[in-house]
Protein backbone atom coordinates (compact mmCIF):
# COMPACT_ATOMS: atom_id res chain seq x y z
CA UNK A 1 0.00 0.00 0.00
CA UNK A 2 3.10 2.25 0.60
CA UNK A 3 3.66 2.18 -3.29
CA UNK A 4 0.38 2.39 -4.56
CA UNK A 5 0.42 5.69 -2.05
CA UNK A 6 3.41 6.75 -4.00
CA UNK A 7 1.92 6.18 -7.15
CA UNK A 8 -1.35 8.10 -6.95
CA UNK A 9 0.71 11.25 -5.92
CA UNK A 10 1.73 11.59 -9.14
CA UNK A 11 -1.06 10.32 -10.66
CA UNK A 12 -2.40 11.83 -14.08
CA UNK A 13 -4.65 9.34 -15.84
CA UNK A 14 -5.57 6.45 -13.49
CA UNK A 15 -9.32 6.68 -12.90
CA UNK A 16 -10.34 2.98 -11.53
CA UNK A 17 -7.74 1.23 -8.84
CA UNK A 18 -8.90 -1.57 -7.50
CA UNK A 19 -7.51 -2.90 -4.46
CA UNK A 20 -9.83 -5.53 -2.94
CA UNK A 21 -8.90 -8.61 -1.49
CA UNK A 22 -5.19 -7.33 -0.66
CA UNK A 23 -5.07 -7.56 3.08
CA UNK A 24 -4.60 -4.03 3.37
CA UNK A 25 -4.99 -2.37 6.96
CA UNK A 26 -5.14 0.84 8.97
CA UNK A 27 -1.47 1.26 7.96
CA UNK A 28 -1.95 0.65 4.18
CA UNK A 29 -5.04 3.04 4.40
CA UNK A 30 -2.73 5.56 5.66
CA UNK A 31 -0.46 5.31 3.04
CA UNK A 32 -3.17 5.70 0.45
CA UNK A 33 -4.82 8.19 2.01
CA UNK A 34 -1.47 10.64 2.27
CA UNK A 35 -0.86 9.75 -1.11
CA UNK A 36 -4.50 10.91 -2.20
CA UNK A 37 -4.28 14.31 -0.06
CA UNK A 38 -1.34 15.29 -1.21
CA UNK A 39 -2.74 15.14 -5.29
CA UNK A 40 -6.38 16.89 -4.08
CA UNK A 41 -4.59 19.95 -2.33
CA UNK A 42 -2.15 20.32 -5.92
CA UNK A 43 -5.28 19.00 -7.73
CA UNK A 44 -3.29 16.39 -9.72
CA UNK A 45 -5.06 13.47 -9.46
CA UNK A 46 -8.39 14.90 -10.38
CA UNK A 47 -8.98 11.70 -12.87
CA UNK A 48 -9.42 9.32 -9.82
CA UNK A 49 -13.27 8.40 -9.67
CA UNK A 50 -12.78 4.87 -7.89
CA UNK A 51 -10.84 3.31 -5.33
CA UNK A 52 -12.14 -0.11 -4.23
CA UNK A 53 -10.98 -1.00 -1.03
CA UNK A 54 -13.08 -4.05 -0.15
CA UNK A 55 -12.67 -6.81 1.60
CA UNK A 56 -9.14 -5.68 3.12
CA UNK A 57 -8.43 -5.84 6.93
CA UNK A 58 -9.54 -2.21 7.33
CA UNK A 59 -10.65 -1.53 10.88
CA UNK A 60 -12.20 1.98 12.52
CA UNK A 61 -9.39 3.58 12.13
CA UNK A 62 -8.28 2.63 8.64
CA UNK A 63 -12.19 3.77 7.94
CA UNK A 64 -11.83 7.31 9.78
CA UNK A 65 -8.84 7.76 7.45
CA UNK A 66 -10.49 6.40 4.02
CA UNK A 67 -13.53 8.61 5.02
CA UNK A 68 -11.24 11.66 5.33
CA UNK A 69 -10.08 11.48 2.01
CA UNK A 70 -13.50 10.49 0.39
Amino acid sequence: AREMGIVLKHNFTLKDVRLEGNEIGDAGVAHLANGLLDDQLSSRNASLERLDLSYNAIEKDGAVCAWSVA
